[in-house]
């Protein structure tokens, strides 16, 4: 019975084991892909950071290969093996104990036994298993990368301004800046405030003092460059609208920062705006008024700003 328990132990984690296939060369011509290791959701103790995954090219077509599956099956396997070594020791220990107060009973001497005989027998078959495996078909021991084709990020047109698919507000600034969340007591209401700026739809209209001095000086300089209006699309962020934008977005922190005080709309210290009408034209023009002021454009955002006492990390000039 005690045996059996054992046998069903290590036939489960049998089934997770798959060997690693040797790590991919990479291409370092092509863009780089990002190592979920640092994101799972589930890590297990002892696992080794996954290997790069690999693009190559062929002709016009980029491909993708990797072994993340098969890494974190290894990890699991280790894990596995590791709680095996750890049971069958305890168990060894139990039957020991069982055998010594036996006190020479037939039956509780057989039942000490059962348990010292599953636990070596489970413990061999787990460090036995990568033979086991192979003799019965080499395959189940060898994961095959998974291979697919690479799609770039592509350009899309909003309201006539050109975008990037995969941008995200930056989360930090230049030199890895670490920012305090902003005061919400020194908040100033956009609608009460004159910045001579012209449409308001944030859905929170507040916005530090200090950035709205600042963005006073963009919107008159816009006016003068010919931008008919400038509205002020989102302005400072609560952490719980941080967080669920963050949620909508998959928790993808390529599209939306994660909600800490280091999101810039949290920390008061970003503007999106556009040019009203919407226009392609427009927003270079707006651009330029930013820029003519001393602000910073998130790279991958077309509508994201913020001021030269802190721009972003991954900034553009506007």
């Amino acid at each position: 019975m005690r045996s059996s328990i054992f046998t069903i132990i290590i036939s489960f984690i049998l089934g997770l084991f798959l060997a690693v296939a040797p790590a991919l060369a990479v291409d370092s011509s092509l863009p780089a892909i990002d190592n979920p290791f640092d994101s799972l959701q589930v890590k297990i103790p002892g696992m080794q950071r996954f290997s790069d995954a690999a693009l190559s090219r062929s002709g016009a077509n980029i491909s993708f290969s990797t072994n993340w599956i098969g890494e974190y099956d290894m990890g699991v396997y280790n894990f596995g093996i590791a709680i095996i070594g750890i049971l069958a020791v305890l168990a060894i220990a139990i039957g020991g104990v069982m055998w010594i107060m036996s006190f020479g009973n037939p039956g509780r001497v057989g039942e000490a036994k059962e348990w010292i005989t599953g636990a070596i027998l489970g413990l061999v078959l787990a460090l036995g298993s990568y033979i086991l495996l192979n003799t019965i078909n080499a395959d189940l021991v060898r994961m095959r990368p998974i291979q697919l084709g690479y799609v770039p990020p592509k350009t899309e047109t909003i309201d006539g301004i050109s975008i990037t698919e995969g941008g995200s507000d930056s989360t930090a600034g230049i030199g890895g800046t670490v920012r305090d969340c902003a005061d919400e007591a020194t908040l100033i209401d956009l609608n009460k405030t004159n910045t001579h700026c012209d449409i308001f739809t944030a859905s929170d209209p507040r916005i530090t003092p200090r950035l709205a001095a600042e963005l006073t000086k963009v919107c008159d300089t816009a006016h003068q460059l010919g931008v008919q209006q400038v509205e002020i699309n989102s302005a400072f962020r609560t952490m719980e609208h941080q967080r669920r934008l963050y949620e909508d977005s998959g928790r993808n922190s390529r599209k939306v920062a994660p909600p800490t005080c280091n999101a810039p709309h949290v920390a008061g210290v970003a503007i999106d705006a556009y040019a009203y009408p919407r226009s392609a034209t427009g927003q270079e023009t707006l651009k330029r008024a930013f820029q003519a002021n001393g602000w910073q454009r998130y790279c991958a955002e077309a509508w994201h700003f913020q001021p030269s006492y802190d721009p972003p990390g991954n900034a553009c000039s506007p």
